[in-house]
C-alpha cells in the first residue's frame, strides 16, 4: 500500500530563483503533491482559460461585426450600391 501511495505522489522541486548562477547557492523548496489532484487542478484551470478565451473571441467578433455594420451604414449611397 505504501508503494502505491508513493506512486500517486510526485516530488515537485521548485527553485526560488530561476536565474541562479554558480556563485549563488539556491535553497530549493521541495513539496510532495498528489499527482491525480494536481492534474485535476490543471485541467480545471485549462478549461477556465479556454472558456475565458472563447468569451473574449466572441466579444471581439461582436465588436468587429458592429464596427462593420456601422461602417456600412455610414457609407454614401453610391458606395453602398457598389457593394451590392
Amino acid at each position: 500500500e505504501e508503494a502505491a501511495s508513493d506512486e500517486k505522489q510526485n516530488l515537485v522541486k521548485a527553485s526560488e530563483d530561476d536565474d541562479e548562477d554558480d556563485s549563488t547557492s539556491s535553497s530549493g523548496l521541495e513539496m510532495e503533491v498528489d499527482a491525480a489532484a494536481y492534474m485535476s487542478e490543471l485541467r480545471s484551470e485549462v478549461q477556465q482559460l479556454r472558456d475565458e478565451l472563447m468569451i473574449t473571441r466572441k466579444e471581439n467578433e461582436e465588436a468587429l461585426r458592429k464596427d462593420l455594420l456601422t461602417y456600412i451604414r455610414t457609407l454614401p449611397e453610391q458606395e453602398l450600391r457598389n457593394l451590392t
